[in-house]
């Protein structure tokens, strides 16, 4: 009898179902990735599709979720708003340098159609409009936090921050575009 460490560990259905529908969203759009073509891509049958997912609104969501807030959701801004300007600086510059690689390591898709996938979460998805928002804005706090010193005021500081944060977005933008990885 084999030893159950020496078998190949499968990623559990629901898992499954979530990577797969990430690559068709990110390769086809919300409107191209049918929910049958997630079902056989998936290698699952539509009664277990079901028993996680209610609908192919609801896989996307929770798509969206997984791949494109949980991520950013790992910035502790407790954490952040306490460590000095240049290291606060250098964890968010990381920060932004794998983002692209993980979520790209995710799917065969270049970096674009995942630009693409995010804005039209934005425009679909209200409640993933207000989460982002509400992360970016905790984020913004914890870099104002860290960006203050006794030579800069707070509004100078809370300026910094709004720009370097544009500034790595920006550059995760540029690299998408010049197809850089």
């Amino acid at each position: 009898m084999a030893k159950k460490e020496n078998l190949p560990k499968t990623p559990p259905t629901r898992e499954k179902i979530l990577a797969t529908a990430f690559k068709l969203f990110v390769a086809h759009g919300y409107e191209g990735a049918s929910l049958n073509a997630i079902v056989t891509a998936s290698g699952v049958s539509k009664g277990a599709f079901y028993h996680y997912f209610p609908s192919k609104l609801e896989v996307y969501n929770q798509t969206i979720e997984a791949f494109f807030l949980t991520p950013l959701e790992q910035i502790n801004p407790s954490k952040l708003a306490k460590l000095s300007p240049k290291k606060s600086r250098s964890f968010m510059r990381q920060h932004y340098v794998s983002l692209p690689e993980k979520v790209s390591a995710a799917t065969d898709q270049d970096i674009g159609r995942i630009f693409a996938l995010t804005f039209d979460s934005i425009a679909r998805i209200p409640d993933f409009h207000k989460k982002i928002s509400r992360i970016y804005t905790k984020i913004l706090k914890a870099l104002t936090t860290s960006f203050k010193t006794a030579k800069t005021p707070r509004k100078a500081a809370k300026r910094k921050a709004r720009r370097f944060l544009a500034q790595l977005e920006g550059e995760v933008y540029l690299r998408a575009i010049q197809n850089i990885q």
